[in-house]
Order: structure tokens, then C-alpha cells, then sequence
């Protein structure tokens, strides 16, 4: 398996049978419930063109787009890389966000003829910071680049309020 769908070279090496590809949900959906498929289908497209297999991990975490926090999900802060936000894992708010492009992504993978459709394995999610068995990156996870203390669950005001109204 290879990775990075744009610079496969399957020349010599009949072992190579299938390739993946890293597509942040940021860059998948940059406006709620907007999509861009242009990095997605470059990289099946990729793949396809070459008979591979493929298969897309969407990077959410610190991945996801920003418009998340805006819309009532709470952030995570952590110093990982200098300072990211993750999404709230647990909030009502984001699993329904979260499972809305997992469906439109099935949708949109669903969409490709059969050929192509057939030649994509699975699709890999991401939600931690770096592949870690932990949620967010902070004290007592181990490895990376933690930041050395615990992170800080924030409430947008927008959803403290709405929470107040009702």
C-alpha cells in the first residue's frame, strides 16, 4: 500500500496494490453542510486511473472545520502544535455534524460507477490528534508532541446563550 494518490508509481512493483490518502473534513465540507469533492476525487480518481485500490482516511480533530464552533459544538483546547481546538466528542451537536458527512461521503462514494466504486476498500476516520488511542492530545497520553498539561473544555457563547433561552 502507498499513500499520496497523486504521486503513485506503480512501475516494477506488481506488490503495489492500493494506496491511501489523507482528506481533512475542513477541506470536505468548509461551510456547513457545503461540500468540496475536489481533493476527494482527485485522489480516487488517482488511484482509479492506475486499477489500484484506494482508500480515504478523513482527518477530523484538530482537522475539523472551524465552522463547527460556531454552530454550538464545544472546542477542546489543547498546545498540541502550538495550540489546536478539537470538537467536544461527546456534544449531541457534533455527532450529528460528524454523522451528516459520513453520509454524505458514503453518498458521494456511492455516486462513482461501479468500477471505480468497487476499488474503494473502506474509509479510515481520524479524530485524534495524531493516530493516538486518545482523544485529544494532552498530559498522560504519551507520545507526540503533547503539551505537557491538561487541555480546556470552552463553550461558545452563542450555544451558552441559546442554552440560557430555553
Amino acid at each position: 500500500w502507498g499513500y499520496r494518490a497523486p504521486t503513485i508509481n506503480t512501475t516494477g512493483k506488481p506488490w503495489y496494490k492500493g494506496n491511501w490518502e489523507v482528506i481533512n473534513w475542513s477541506d470536505l465540507e468548509p461551510s456547513n453542510n457545503t461540500y468540496n469533492w475536489t481533493k476527494f476525487d482527485a485522489a480516487v480518481n488517482a488511484a482509479s486511473s492506475r486499477g489500484l485500490y484506494f482508500m480515504p482516511m478523513i482527518a477530523g480533530g484538530h482537522q475539523a472545520p472551524s465552522w463547527l464552533y460556531t454552530n454550538g459544538v464545544p472546542r477542546y483546547h489543547t498546545q498540541f502544535n502550538g495550540g489546536s481546538d478539537f470538537p467536544y466528542y461527546l456534544d449531541a451537536e457534533y455527532q450529528t455534524y460528524f454523522k451528516r458527512m459520513l453520509r454524505n461521503v458514503r453518498d458521494h462514494i456511492l455516486s462513482y460507477p461501479a468500477e471505480k466504486r468497487n476499488k474503494i476498500i473502506g474509509i479510515q476516520i481520524a479524530v485524534g490528534a495524531s493516530g493516538d488511542p486518545h482523544p485529544y492530545k494532552t498530559s498522560g497520553t504519551g507520545g507526540g508532541s503533547g503539551d505537557g498539561e491538561g487541555g480546556v473544555l470552552q463553550l461558545d457563547r452563542q450555544r451558552s446563550e441559546r442554552r440560557e433561552q430555553h
